[in-house]
């Protein structure tokens, strides 16, 4: 039992971490990918299997990279896309697709996202798989005219619909690292801090829902004009949705990102 007054916040959270790490050696984790082999959960008073010193430090310097990976998707969908995934999903996705190593490592891929998607839903975690893959192939399929032009969607797609393969090398790998996503959400996000982030008059909000997200536009044309613009993110957000909508064309990257830092730094 733990002294009390002794067991602080931060060895909560190492604990977190020590705990994903260790359950990583049998379940996986974004880049470990293990075959599930009818895992039960273990009972009530069992121990955590604890491994060497040597071969714990050495999992943990391997998940380290995955740790921040977790992190920082949760914290960009929430902090930078605001929460709303029918966004953030075929954006990432795009911007992944000029990447040649993603379609040989597409799995890890998957799970950020998935994970991602999960950080919105407060359910047990099958019932957490299940919503957030179901929610992950509405999203590509409302983006469908962009998938079609874009082959790593394709191959997306495939592994998607594979329920068998999901089975066996994603659900454990998910289900480990929810652990993490809701440690960020708990303790590393703030519903304050966003709200600042988003504090700008020119950000009109739409009555219009999607999947229960609020909608919003950026009051200001595509064109240069030396307004200011109190917050980046939202701005830039904007401008990411209407290239992906094809409301902008997006044949001229320079021009588009000359105006943009312009308009960022017109203040």
């Amino acid at each position: 039992m733990k002294n009390e007054g002794t067991y602080t916040l931060i060895d909560s959270i190492r604990e977190i971490f020590f705990t994903y790490c260790i359950r990583s050696i049998t379940l996986g984790s974004l880049t470990e990918k293990k075959e599930y082999k009818d895992f039960q959960e273990p009972g009530p008073g069992a121990k955590l299997f604890l491994p060497k010193f040597e071969d714990f430090y050495s999992t943990f310097q391997r998940e380290n990279r995955n740790l921040n990976e977790i992190f920082v998707h949760v914290l960009d969908l929430h902090y930078f896309y605001g929460g709303r995934t029918s966004k953030y999903i075929p954006l990432i996705w795009s911007s992944w697709s000029a990447v040649p190593h993603i379609n040989a490592d597409i799995r890890q891929y998957i799970l950020r996202s998935l994970l991602a998607i999960a950080s919105k839903i407060d359910q047990d975690p099958y019932e957490r798989w299940l919503i957030a893959l179901a929610e992950f192939k509405t999203i590509i399929r409302d983006n469908s005219a962009i998938a079609s032009s874009i082959p790593l969607f394709k191959r997306l797609l495939e592994v998607l619909n594979d329920e068998e393969l999901l089975r066996k090398y994603y659900f454990t790998a998910f289900k480990n690292s929810l652990i993490i996503i809701d440690l960020a959400m708990d303790i590393f996000y703030s519903e304050q801090v966003r709200a600042l982030l988003w504090k700008d008059e020119n950000i009109i909000i739409e009555d219009s829902e999607l999947a229960g997200e609020n909608q919003f536009t950026y009051n200001l044309p595509m064109n240069f004009i030396d307004v200011p613009i109190d917050c980046p993110i939202p701005y830039l957000f904007d401008r990411m949705i209407k290239v992906l909508n094809r409301e902008s064309p997006n044949d001229d990257i320079e021009r588009q990102t000359t105006i943009s830092i312009l308009a960022l730094n017109s203040k």
